[in-house]
């Protein structure tokens, strides 16, 4: 793939997953390096769910997508404002 997965629009990003030219697993490593490489002066990401937990479940997207029971949106990571109730993580 000649485009860095982070510089895709999401449908580009959900095609490709669907398509299987891209994995969830890569696009979940790409997001987790962004973030470990740009925050510390961002500081954009205020909280991180566990990095093992993500991959974890990148490779449970993976699967479905496989198997061919991927549901919309499958494999893609969703950052979600601090101001929104997630269960496990802070709300400012």
């Amino acid at each position: 793939m000649a485009e860095h997965p982070l510089d895709m629009t999401l449908c580009e990003l959900s095609e490709a997953i669907a398509a299987r030219r891209l994995s969830p697993v890569e696009l979940m490593e790409a997001t987790l390096a962004r973030i470990q490489r740009l925050n510390p002066k961002l500081n954009a990401v205020v909280a991180l769910r566990d990095p093992d937990r993500l991959r974890a479940e990148a490779r449970e997207a993976e699967a479905r997508v496989m198997r061919g029971e991927a549901r919309p949106l499958e494999g893609i990571p969703l950052g979600v404002k601090d101001l929104e109730d997630v269960a496990g993580m802070p709300t400012t």
